[in-house]
């Protein structure tokens, strides 16, 4: 009986990774830079006066969200993206930019779950106006711009606070890397036959860390991930 060994081979995408990696830099500001016009056109035409309608108000709140998602993106992604050797030096490491790193990851998860809320109301409001059509105390909320506009403030106010334990849990971490003499850090694999010279860094890092991780992760995977997206399908 002879034994035949299969040759199983497993979907690797080490090296599309690794070639996006080199367009999504581009890809992205292109984006970011058609989205924010789009973003500021629709925010001019669902403010004039024939557009206010209770639901164009949330669309409006969307589309700022969205916008400054865009616009605070762009620096970031110049900074990681568009120099990519750069990624490897202690500069792109200073203190400053893990800082401006962590308000990049808070600002950008804050808006989405404040997108994420908006579009859950925008659902709310449809559904009463859809459905009970004949219920005026219903009706005259979903209607009213002013309780619409109470809804959004309140949106845009009370995200942010949902999101301390993510405030607490990301924190900037000093350490001590290996570079060579143009402060290019070395791979721990290569320094052993490393010809140049060698000497200890300092780099910062924006890391989770402290004692809110645990409480963060449940934050950000069900109060801003999966609850939003199940009271979408809900409704």
């Amino acid at each position: 009986m002879t034994n035949v060994t299969a040759t199983v081979r497993y979907c690797d995408l080490k090296e599309f990774a690794l070639s996006y990696r080199e367009v999504h830099g581009h890809l992205s500001i292109l984006v970011c830079v058609f989205g924010s016009i789009a973003n500021i056109l629709n925010i001019c035409v669902l403010t004039t006066k024939e557009m206010r309608w209770p639901t164009n108000f949330i669309l409006t709140g969307l589309a700022i969200a969205d916008l400054l998602v865009m616009l605070e993106y762009i620096p970031f992604a110049s900074h990681v993206y568009l120099s990519p050797k750069s990624r490897m030096s202690a500069d792109h490491f200073t203190y400053t930019w893990a800082v401006y790193t962590i308000f990049h990851a808070l600002f950008a998860q804050v808006l989405h779950f404040i997108s994420c809320c908006l579009t859950v109301i925008l659902a709310i409001w449809r559904y009463i106006a859809i459905t009970h059509p004949q219920n005026n105390k219903l009706w005259y909320i979903v209607s009213n711009i002013r309780s619409t506009v109470i809804s959004i403030v309140l949106t845009y106010l009370i995200c942010p606070l949902m999101c301390v334990p993510l405030y607490l849990s990301l924190n900037v971490i000093k350490r001590i890397r290996v570079m060579d003499d143009k402060n290019m850090l070395v791979n721990p694999k290569f320094q052993r036959n490393f010809t140049g010279v060698l000497h200890n860094g300092t780099v910062y890092t924006a890391e989770l860390s402290g004692d809110f991780i645990n409480v963060s992760f449940w934050v950000y995977s069900v109060v801003i991930k999966l609850r939003p997206r199940s009271e979408e399908e809900i409704f």
